[in-house]
Formats: structure tokens, C-alpha cells, sequence
């Protein structure tokens, strides 16, 4: 057996040393030499002693055949890609990096079979696995990059999708995640709900998803079967006082991003500043509010249904994006100028700059924008008809573009739009033109208690 392994090893030996020559018209040997496309990966390969040619190419020598372990921990790395020039790499530590909240796993060569991350802030993990479900529920799951080892950070705690499935579809891979202290342990499928009143909330109304063994857990490998409960929305004021007494949403997360979860919508209230440091909303959910929330990471890249966003005191996010809805504001004026058209109120966000809405927009029932100063461009050009825009306390904006009223879909309605607005907004040329133009369609409004910004009483100008 020894001499096989010897011979095996070898003949391993010399293909990798055939894969790195090639011979020139005068019959030299000359080193095979790769192009290293990333550029960040290329920097640390040439401080790692690894040699480029003088066409900044990699020359694969016998160094670069034999690593099969490499250690690019703490390398200020963003980008994962590029490591296919080294033929026989198997591991790979790329922990205490900067890869963002999303790690893509297609990026990596298929003979890599371990995977440092921890260390870093990831939430999402595309690349891993795919998952095919029927039209019954049943779920085909399809590894797709083959592990044998996988270190996670403690972000991962997070993932109720592509972490689970992979954890469960390989029983015999070495997953190990970081908890809070950095320390590194087994992975597991049971989460906390710290706060007492939630966690009564979610066994009530969500009860296949704890641990049959721990009653007190979530489990996330867990299943919903009963459609009436996967269909259930998360609303707060379901929960008896509850805006005086949830201050930990811990747990939340596990509910509204489980692939059984179903319900269209979700209301998060809390009494003082909590937080969600990963929330992705998916394509079933049509209505989301947060109420003094801080989110980490908000992904809206698959929410195509939603046509009501309401966030309120959430600090630190600073973009919001709805271009992936196929929904709000494309269904029609008889459907939008009623309750339940799209409707999207942004309040207090201090670190927000920019709100994208689907180019395919033409009606919105509620429009409002308060009380942000690092906003910086409105764009409703592509809008005909608005019920109610309010635009007060911009004081970063430096792009405003109006819409076009169409004459027949205000005949058809109310026929007025609720327009108002602060003082700097109505200083702005483009508001004093839009009015100028349109304001038969216009009525003046209050903001309301919410926003605590006073009216500009613009209809002073238009007697």
C-alpha cells in the first residue's frame, strides 16, 4: 500500500510539473505563465513571493503547483476571485477580509474543498447550494460547491437559507461558526428569542418552527407545513402592550426569512432603538414597516411584490431600492387610488441618500419623504398620478423632478392631489414650476403628528 501511495504521489508530482512547462521553438522549457484578473488577490500573491513575469503575469512554477493549503487571512481582500491559477489548492483561509455581506461561492475553484471565513460580516452564501421546490412544498437541494470544511463567522447565525441547507445536506462536513466572543464552535440550527412577550408571540403563532426538545428555541432547519400559519403576517400590535415592553427583536429574523414563511406582512414596532443586523425581504412580502430599527444590511434585491414600505427612526441605512418590484405603483389607478395602493413613507433616517422607485411606476397612493438631510435627488418624473405626496425637511437634496399629472386619471378619482410641503421645498424652481403648471389638481394637506414638520402654505401664492 505504501508503494501505490508513493507511485501515486509521484505521478501527481510530475502532471503538475507538465502542467506548468511548455516547450519553445528552440525545444526550452518554459514556464506557463496565467493572467490573475483580480487585482487585490494579484497584490497579495506578489507580497506572498510569487513570481510575475514582466507582462505582469503569474509564472506557474513549482511553487504555485505545490500549494494546496493558502493562507490569505487579514489580506484586506474583497473579492474571492481568481484562485483557479493555482492547480491543486484544496483549502483556502480567507478569514478577517472585507467580502461585504454577500460571499459568493461560484467564484471559487471546484477542488477547493475548505473554507475559512470567519471574521468577516457575511450574510449570504449564493454559490453553495440550489434548491428546487415542487409544487407540493418538497424541496430538492443540489450542493453545488462540495465541502468537506467550512468555518463560518458569527454573522452566519443569521442565514436561514444556503448555510441550513448545506449543514443538512452534508452531515459530514466540518461546519464550525463563531459566536459572539469569536470562539469557534459546532454549527447548529437552534436560535434565541431573548425577549420573554416575542418569544410567547412566535410559539403561539408560529409553533412548528421551535425545537420539539427545546420548546424555548427556534429551530431553523424546521418546517411549516400548515399553510394558515405559514401565511401569517408579523404585526407587533397583535402583541399586548407590546410597543412598551418588546425591546429585543432578536428573533424576528428567523421568522420573516425561513424559506416556509409565506406571510405578505411584516410591522416591527419597538418602544427604544433595536436591532436587525440582517433583514432580506422576499418576494412573498407585500407590506413591511419598522419603527425605531437599526438594520445592518437591508436586502430588497427580491422583493417584487411590496407596495408598502413605512420605515421610521431607522438609522444607518443609507439606500433604498424597490426597482425589483413588479407591483408598486404598475397596478392600475382604480387599484392605486384606494387603500392599499402603493404607498411608500420614509421618516427620520439621518444616514439615508438615496430611495429608487420601479421605473414602471405610474400611480402612488401615498407618497412622503421627512426629516432626512442626506437626501439627495426625487425623481417621480415617471409617476402620472400621486393621491398624497409630502416633501418636508431635505435639507441635502439637490435634484427634485416632478411628475406630470394626467388630466383623465385625476377626472377618474378624486381628482385632486394632497400636496405638502416645507418651506425649502417650495423655494426649490422645479416645485414653484409644478405648481405654476398644476396646481388646479393640487389641494394643501398637513403632514400630521409623525413627521413634526410644519406645512408651508403654499395655496397663499394661488388665490
Amino acid at each position: 500500500m505504501k508503494k501505490i501511495a508513493l507511485k501515486s504521489l509521484i505521478y501527481t508530482a510530475v502532471i503538475g510539473m507538465c502542467m506548468a512547462t511548455s516547450c519553445n521553438d528552440d525545444g526550452k522549457t518554459e514556464l506557463k505563465s496565467v493572467d490573475v484578473t483580480n487585482a487585490e488577490l494579484k497584490a497579495v500573491l506578489l507580497q506572498k513571493g510569487f513570481v510575475f513575469n514582466a507582462e505582469g503575469l503569474l509564472l506557474v512554477d513549482e511553487k504555485v503547483t505545490a500549494v494546496t493549503t493558502l493562507d490569505l487571512s487579514g489580506c484586506d481582500l474583497s473579492d474571492a476571485s481568481g484562485l483557479d491559477v493555482f492547480p491543486n489548492l484544496t483549502e483556502v483561509n480567507l478569514a478577517n477580509n472585507k467580502f461585504g455581506f454577500v460571499f459568493d461561492f461560484s467564484v471559487l475553484p471546484a477542488s477547493i474543498t475548505g473554507v475559512d471565513l470567519t471574521g468577516n460580516e457575511i450574510y449570504e452564501y449564493p454559490g453553495l447550494v440550489s434548491v428546487e421546490v415542487q409544487e407540493n412544498g418538497d424541496e430538492t437541494v443540489t450542493t453545488l460547491h462540495k465541502l468537506t470544511k467550512l468555518y463560518l463567522p458569527e454573522s452566519a447565525r443569521h442565514n436561514c437559507d444556503e448555510i441550513v441547507y448545506f449543514y443538512t445536506e452534508n452531515k459530514t462536513a466540518d461546519v464550525k461558526i463563531q459566536n459572539a466572543q469569536g470562539t469557534l464552535a459546532a454549527y447548529n440550527t437552534l436560535r434565541e428569542v431573548p425577549d420573554e412577550r416575542l418569544r410567547t408571540y412566535f410559539q403561539e403563532n408560529f409553533p412548528s418552527l421551535f425545537d420539539k426538545d427545546n420548546r424555548d428555541m427556534i429551530n431553523i432547519a424546521n418546517r411549516i407545513f400548515r399553510a394558515d400559519e405559514a401565511s401569517r403576517g408579523i404585526a407587533f400590535d397583535q402583541i399586548p402592550n407590546a410597543t412598551t415592553t418588546v425591546e429585543n427583536v432578536e428573533g424576528v429574523q428567523y421568522i420573516v426569512m425561513h424559506p416556509s414563511w409565506k406571510g405578505t406582512a411584516i410591522g416591527i414596532t419597538s418602544k427604544t432603538l433595536c436591532e436587525l443586523p440582517y433583514l432580506k425581504v422576499k418576494p412573498n412580502v407585500s407590506g413591511l414597516g419598522l419603527v425605531r430599527v437599526t438594520i445592518g444590511y437591508f436586502n430588497l434585491a427580491e422583493a417584487k411584490s411590496i407596495t408598502t414600505l413605512n420605515l421610521d427612526e431607522v438609522p444607518i441605512i443609507e439606500h433604498i431600492d424597490l426597482s425589483a418590484s413588479t407591483l408598486f405603483g404598475q397596478r392600475g389607478v382604480v387599484v392605486e387610488s384606494n387603500i392599499g395602493g402603493s404607498t411608500i413613507l420614509v421618516n427620520n433616517c439621518p444616514e439615508l441618500k438615496t430611495i429608487v422607485l420601479p421605473q414602471k411606476a405610474k400611480c402612488g397612493f401615498f407618497i412622503r419623504y421627512t426629516n432626512l438631510p442626506l437626501l439627495e435627488e426625487i425623481n417621480l418624473s415617471h409617476f402620472s398620478w400621486i393621491g398624497t405626496l409630502g416633501l418636508g425637511n431635505l435639507p441635502g437634496l439637490k435634484k427634485l423632478d416632478y411628475f406630470i399629472p394626467d388630466d383623465g386619471s385625476y377626472s377618474s378619482t378624486s381628482g385632486s392631489l394632497y400636496f405638502v410641503i416645507s418651506a425649502e421645498i417650495y423655494a426649490f424652481p422645479e416645485t414653484k414650476a409644478f405648481l405654476d403648471a398644476y396646481h388646479e389638481y393640487c389641494k394643501q394637506f398637513s403632514f400630521g403628528v409623525t413627521p413634526r414638520i410644519t406645512a408651508y402654505r403654499w395655496t397663499q401664492h394661488y388665490q
